[in-house]
């Protein structure tokens, strides 16, 4: 038997949301409730870039603010109304003499899984832009 090279795609809606001057595209429906790194790990598999936190808070807005009547914004705001929405990122609070939080976007969808080094954090931080108390 040869493999087919046909492809077919149902019932995918994309959804564009302006975002720091480019736009970010988002496929609805999403890959459902279930845990973190199932969900990262599925959207990966289909080749798709999980969102980063400013393309999300775009999303927020378009579904919240500037197209809530839409089906798909109605959809996203009962999602958040009765569910999870994750955004790809991987925190480390730490405590003591300058406490705070690192916040580093997760591509691989890891999770927890792999422990953050708070000096390889430091590290990439060297040079970083200081913009009211917070490292970029």
């Amino acid at each position: 038997m040869t493999e087919s090279k046909s492809r077919f795609k149902r019932g995918i809606t994309t959804i564009e949301v302006p975002c720091n001057g480019n736009y970010a595209s988002f496929v609805h429906p999403g890959e459902g409730s279930d845990t973190y790194q199932n969900v990262f790990s599925r959207l990966i598999k289909r080749g798709l870039k999980p969102a980063t936190g400013d393309e999300t808070a775009s999303l927020l807005y378009t579904a919240y603010c500037d197209s809530p009547k839409e089906p798909e914004s109605k959809e996203i705001q009962e999602i958040m109304r009765n569910q999870w929405l994750w955004v790809a990122n991987r925190n480390l609070w730490v405590a003591g003499e300058n406490p705070g939080v690192y916040v580093v976007y997760d591509k691989e969808g890891v999770g927890r899984s792999k422990p953050l080094n708070i000096g390889e954090l430091e590290e990439a931080l060297q040079g970083a832009e200081i913009v009211n108390d917070v490292k970029f």
